[in-house]
């Protein structure tokens, strides 16, 4: 665990036999609120995309 704390790496606990739980819901969750926070301007990315491609 030492490894893992210096790296600032934080783990996620969750019950060990959860029936509807899905372990990469979790880690997606945790990137988009990363990703939400530390770069806010990111959103409208389909629009974005469509705009795009309407200009070209």
């Amino acid at each position: 665990m030492g490894d893992i704390s210096q790296r600032l790496i934080q783990p996620i606990f969750w019950p060990a036999n959860w029936h509807d739980l899905d372990p990469i819901e979790a880690v997606w969750n945790r990137m988009m609120d990363y990703i939400q926070y530390h770069h806010p301007n990111l959103g409208g990315g389909k629009q974005r995309t469509r705009d795009s491609i309407a200009r070209s």
